[in-house]
């Protein structure tokens, strides 16, 4: 018989007690202070732009702060990574991305 290893569901376990707990709130307590990016890949009006608008816009009003939708569209989502690659790692730059369904079709 196969014996179970507890070790990795535990660790999930510890970090979501301290996640939900508020045992990290006190790090990150004065975020945010600054206007929050959203980049999306798509051009406005699109089924994903209109899916990180939707949020951006209830997220707002939640903290306090201006969450924005920012539409970059070309080269299948390149130059919204790209704009992200290029910000400063703070946490205030977000993307927002959709994968398009994959069509598989049997050669004749």
């Amino acid at each position: 018989m196969e014996r179970y290893n507890f070790k990795t569901p535990l660790f999930f376990l510890v970090c979501l007690a301290l996640l939900f707990s508020g045992g990290l709130r006190g790090h990150c307590s004065d975020f945010p202070t600054k206007p929050i990016i959203v980049y999306s890949g798509t051009s406005p009006g699109s089924t994903t732009y209109i899916t990180a608008r939707a949020p951006a816009d209830e997220a707002s009003k939640d903290l306090g702060v201006p969450v924005a939708a920012d539409s970059k569209p070309g080269a299948g989502y390149t130059v919204a990574a790209t704009s992200l690659a290029n910000q400063k790692p703070d946490g205030y730059t977000l993307h927002r991305e959709l994968s398009p369904p994959r069509r598989w079709t049997r050669g004749t």
